[in-house]
């Protein structure tokens, strides 16, 4: 219950690159890059302790799961909204994954 990919939380845009992280912790968004090299032990089955909305900026054939769900496919445009201490995990893809976070 209130697991949900899609939602129509808007996530707002990174102001520019310069920004500080001192900005970054008061508006709570920050953005996150998975490379290929990333270790899948790194992907295990977690719990985040804040609710989060993501937002998919770049990649491709990467998935997302939530506990006893199958796994859906995620790319540039999907949102994830995650409730706190809801299981989750990611699935490798073929290309490196940029994402937006939103901690609520």
């Amino acid at each position: 219950m209130g697991k949900s990919l899609v939602s129509r939380f808007t996530i707002p845009p990174v102001k520019s690159a310069g920004r500080s992280a001192l900005e970054d912790l008061i508006t709570n968004t920050f953005e996150r890059i998975f490379d290929l090299s990333v270790d899948n032990e790194e992907l295990v089955w977690h719990r985040d302790r804040k609710t989060r909305f993501v937002k998919v900026l770049e990649g491709v054939g990467w998935k997302f799961q939530f506990d006893n769900e199958l796994p859906k496919e995620i790319g540039p445009g999907s949102t994830i909204h995650i409730n706190k201490k809801c299981y989750h995990r990611l699935i490798k893809g073929s290309t490196p994954l940029k994402v937006r976070i939103v901690e609520l």
